[in-house]
C-alpha cells in the first residue's frame, strides 16, 4: 500500500482541445464557476419559517452580515431591528428564536441573550426588552404568545450562578432533580414574562433537566410541553406532559390550575413537535414508540371538580388512550438538536397536513388528511388522504418546518437535489384535501439564485444517488448501511483515460443526525473539481427508525467508523474511485468519525477535522449542559467507563496514524472546545506527520462569517493537493502546512 508521500506524483494536464471543446484535467484541478466564494457570499441559510396574520416569515443567516440572523417577512421587508441578531443559546445549539402574534415581533438577542417585542408597523422605534437581563445569562427561546394573560411563555435557560431547582411558585418534575444545576449552576425551566415589560420571570415548571415545546391550547386551557433528563437526549427517552391553566385574572400573570399528567412517553420512547387541535379536544404529537418517528393523538376532556366551571381547581384533565393517526413507514420529524421544526400542522378547523420521506425515495410527501368536526373523535388509523408529492404537484423534492398561515395555507422550507434550499408558500389546501383542486404553490425565498448567475449552473450539478453498502455492527454482524453518493460533474473538462477521481467521505455532525440529498453547494464544490463524495448515513443517523438510531448506542467510534471505512471500500472495490487519494472530513462529531478512521483504520489517506472531537474524556468533563452526558449513551458512562474513553480517543491513538489531517476551529467554540484542536495538532506535528491547524477568530461551533467559510473550503482543497500532489485551478492563498515543505520555496 502507498503511503501519502509517494501514492500519487505530481502531474498536470493543460486544457487542450477536444470534442466539445472539452479541456482535459487531471482529477481535483478542474477550473469550476461553483467558488468558496460563490458559496460563502452569494448564499444565505434560511430557517424557521412561520405564519402570522396571512403572512410568512422566516429567518436569513447570512455569512456577509458576520452569520447575523434576520428575520424577514413576505415580501423581503427585514423584521429584525437593525444592529440586533435573532438568535438564541438554549442548549447552545438555539432554534425557535423569535414569534409573530398580530404586529408584534418577539425575538432573543443574540450578543445580550435578552428577550425583546419590536413593533413590526413601526420599525424605526426601539424594540421593548421583555426579559430582565441583558449580560448572556438568561436565555429564552421557542415561545408562545398568550394575549388573554398578557404574557410570552417559552423556555428559559438560566446561567446565573447558584440558581435553585425549585423556583417558589413552580410545579416540580419527577426527574433527576438536578435542574441542570449539575452543569455548571445552569439551570432549565419553562416560563413567562410580562407583555409590558415589567420584567417578572414566572417559573411554570422545573424540577428536569430540558424542557422544549411549550404550547398553550387555542382555548386557553392547557399547557403541553416535553421534558427529559440526563442521561438522556430528546431522541432517547422523552416525556410530554399536559397541565389545566389557571383562567386569566391580570395581565401579566400565569399559572397552572394542578399537577401535570404525564400523557405520553418516557424510557425507550422519544415524543416531539405536541400540537393540539382547533378545538383543543386532542394532543398530537409525534413518537417512534412504533420504531419511525409517526404520528399520534390524545384526547383530552376538561373534567369540571369542586369549585364550579372558571374557577382555578376546576379544571381537570380526562386523558384517552394513546392512538396512531395515520401511521406510515417513513420518520415525520428527526432529532431535536435545535428548537422548534414541525413536520405537521393544522391548517383551518379540519385540515391536518404531514410530511414524510420513505427511505431511497426520492422525494417528500406532503399528506393532507381530513379530522372533521371533532379532531378526538375522528376514527383512526386515518388511511389514505390526499398525497401530493414533487414537480408534479409543484413541490420542492424535500420539505420541512411546516406552518400555517391562516386558514387555508402553509408555508414550508424545501429544496432538491437540483434546487436550492427555499421558502415555500402552499394556498388553497382546505379545498384540496377533499379531492378539489390542487393547491397552489410560490417560491417566496431562495438561498440563492440560480438565474441570477454568470454560468449554467445545471452543467456542474451532480445528482446523489442512493447507496445501499454491506458492513458491520459493532458485534461484528453482517448489516447494511446508506450513503448519498456524487460522481464527478463538469461540462467543461474530463479527465485523462485511464485514471481515477480521488474520494471525499463527508461524515455528518450528531452524530445523531442525517446526511440529505438537497443540493448542497459545499458538496458541488467538490464534484465540480473531480472528487466523488460520499456523504454517510451510517449506523446512528437517524431517517431510518430508532433502531437503525440505536446502532450507535455504546458503539460510537466503532459502528461509524465500520461504516465510514466500508463505504470507501465498497467505491474502491467497484472501481470508481482511486485506492491512493481516499479523503474524509466531518464537523464536530463528524471531526470525531474522521480522527478516529485515520487513528485505528488504514483505509483512508488523507483527513480534514472540522471543529472534530479528539479527545473523548476532555469532551466528558468539558462541553455545555445539553450535551454534558450525552456520551453516557453513545460510549459509557462517565467516569466509570473512563477506559472506553480512552481506548477509542483519536488523541490517544497517534501512533496509529499514518497520513495528514487538517484542523479546523473556531477560538469561541462552547461545544468542542479549542483545546482538542490544538492538543490533536501538537501530537501529530510531534510524530511527523503533515498537519495544519487553522484557528477562526471570533467563530464558534460552525463557521459563520463568510471570509471563514472561504477560507476553510478552500484551505481543505489545498490540502489535499499538497498532499496528493496536484495543484487546483483556484487561486488559493497557501498557508504552512508542517511537516511539509513547499516545493516551491526550494526553487
Amino acid at each position: 500500500r502507498c503511503h501519502w508521500f509517494s501514492c500519487v506524483p505530481f502531474e498536470s494536464h493543460g486544457p487542450g482541445p477536444m470534442a466539445m471543446a472539452r479541456a482535459v484535467g487531471r482529477y481535483g484541478t478542474w477550473p469550476s464557476p461553483i467558488t468558496a466564494k460563490m458559496i460563502a457570499g452569494g448564499t444565505i441559510q434560511l430557517l424557521d419559517p412561520r405564519g402570522g396574520e396571512g403572512q410568512c416569515f422566516w429567518v436569513e443567516q447570512r455569512p456577509g452580515e458576520g452569520g447575523r440572523h434576520v428575520v424577514v417577512r413576505e415580501g423581503g421587508a427585514e423584521c429584525t431591528p437593525k444592529g440586533f441578531n435573532s438568535r438564541t443559546r438554549v442548549h447552545e445549539y438555539g432554534g425557535a428564536a423569535y414569534t409573530v402574534d398580530g404586529s408584534d415581533l418577539f425575538f432573543t438577542d443574540f450578543k445580550t441573550q435578552q428577550l425583546f417585542r419590536h413593533n413590526m408597523d413601526t420599525p424605526e422605534a426601539p424594540p421593548l426588552a421583555l426579559s430582565p437581563r441583558g449580560d448572556g445569562t438568561l436565555r429564552f427561546a421557542d415561545f408562545v404568545v398568550d394575549r388573554s394573560r398578557g404574557v410570552l411563555l417559552g423556555v428559559c435557560e438560566d446561567h446565573r450562578p447558584n440558581q435553585s431547582a425549585s423556583p417558589q411558585g413552580a410545579v416540580a418534575g419527577e426527574g433527576t432533580g438536578e435542574g441542570g444545576c449539575a452543569s455548571g449552576d445552569v439551570l432549565n425551566t419553562l416560563a413567562a414574562v410580562p407583555l409590558d415589560g415589567s420584567g417578572a420571570v414566572t417559573v411554570l415548571a422545573t424540577g428536569h433537566d430540558f424542557y422544549a415545546c411549550p404550547r398553550i391550547s387555542p382555548d386557553g386551557k392547557w399547557l403541553t410541553w416535553t421534558s427529559w433528563d440526563h442521561p438522556s437526549m430528546p431522541w432517547d427517552d422523552v416525556e410530554l406532559s399536559v397541565a389545566p391553566l389557571a383562567p386569566p385574572s391580570h395581565p401579566g400573570s400565569i399559572s397552572l390550575a394542578g399537577p401535570p399528567s404525564v400523557v405520553a412517553g418516557g424510557v425507550g420512547e422519544s415524543v416531539d413537535q405536541p400540537q393540539f387541535s382547533p378545538d383543543s379536544s386532542a394532543l398530537f404529537f409525534t413518537s417512534d414508540r412504533t420504531d419511525k418517528w409517526n404520528l399520534f393523538r390524545v384526547a383530552l376532556e376538561p373534567a369540571v371538580a369542586e369549585g364550579g366551571e372558571g374557577s382555578a381547581k376546576a379544571e381537570a384533565t380526562r386523558i384517552g388512550a394513546v392512538e396512531a393517526v395515520a401511521p406510515v413507514d417513513a420518520e415525520v420529524g428527526g432529532p431535536k438538536w435545535q428548537l422548534g421544526g414541525s413536520s405537521f400542522t393544522f391548517v383551518g378547523p379540519e385540515t391536518l397536513v404531514m410530511t414524510y420521506r420513505r427511505p431511497g425515495t426520492a422525494s417528500n410527501e406532503l399528506r393532507l388528511l381530513s379530522l372533521g368536526p371533532c379532531a378526538a373523535t375522528t376514527p383512526l388509523p386515518i388511511d389514505g388522504g390526499r398525497v401530493l408529492a414533487g414537480s408534479a404537484h409543484a413541490l420542492p423534492d424535500s420539505i420541512s418546518q411546516l406552518q400555517a398561515v391562516g386558514s387555508d395555507s402553509l408555508v414550508l422550507l424545501g429544496g432538491g437535489s437540483a434546487s436550492p434550499p427555499s421558502i415555500y408558500r402552499v394556498d388553497g389546501v382546505s379545498a384540496a384535501v377533499g379531492g378539489g383542486a390542487l393547491p397552489t404553490v410560490a417560491t417566496l425565498c431562495t438561498s440563492f439564485d440560480p438565474a441570477q448567475l454568470d454560468f449554467a449552473l445545471d452543467k456542474y450539478l451532480s445528482v446523489p444517488e442512493h447507496l445501499e453498502f454491506a458492513t458491520t455492527l459493532a458485534d461484528g454482524t453482517a448489516a447494511i448501511a446508506h450513503a448519498n453518493v456524487y460522481h464527478p460533474t463538469n461540462a467543461d473538462v474530463e479527465a485523462p483515460p485511464r485514471t481515477l477521481p480521488p474520494l471525499l467521505v463527508k461524515i455528518h455532525g450528531g452524530p445523531t443526525s442525517c446526511a440529505r440529498s438537497t443540493l448542497q453547494l459545499g458538496h458541488q464544490f467538490w464534484t465540480s473539481r473531480g472528487f466523488v463524495v460520499a456523504d454517510v448515513n451510517y449506523g446512528g443517523s437517524t431517517g431510518f427508525g430508532r433502531k437503525y438510531r440505536k446502532r450507535l448506542q455504546g458503539a460510537w467510534g466503532v459502528v461509524d467508523v465500520n461504516d465510514a471505512c466500508a463505504v470507501a471500500k465498497h467505491l474502491v472495490t467497484q472501481g470508481v474511485v482511486d485506492p491512493a487519494m481516499l479523503c474524509i472530513d466531518g464537523g464536530s462529531a463528524g471531526g470525531y468519525t474522521a480522527l478516529a478512521c485515520l487513528a485505528f483504520r488504514k483505509t483512508f489517506t488523507a483527513a480534514a477535522s472540522h471543529y472534530g472531537v479528539a479527545d473523548l474524556v476532555a469532551l466528558a468533563r468539558d462541553t455545555h449542559k445539553f450535551e454534558a452526558r450525552y456520551l453516557d449513551g453513545l460510549v459509557a458512562p462517565y467516569p466509570e467507563g473512563k477506559e472506553v474513553y480512552a481506548a477509542r480517543s483519536p488523541i490517544a491513538h497517534v501512533d496509529g496514524i499514518e497520513c495528514p489531517i487538517l484542523l479546523l476551529q473556531g477560538d469561541e467554540d462552547a461545544i468542542v472546545p479549542p483545546n482538542q484542536a490544538t492538543t490533536m495538532h501538537a501530537a501529530v506535528k510531534a510524530k511527523g506527520l503533515p498537519t495544519a491547524l487553522l484557528m477562526f477568530e471570533g467563530e464558534q461551533h460552525g463557521f459563520r462569517r463568510a471570509e471563514n467559510i472561504v477560507r476553510a473550503l478552500e484551505a481543505e482543497l489545498h490540502f489535499y493537493g499538497r498532499c496528493f500532489g496536484f495543484t487546483p485551478a483556484d487561486p488559493i492563498e497557501p498557508f504552512p502546512i508542517d511537516n511539509l515543505p513547499d516545493p516551491k520555496a526550494a526553487l
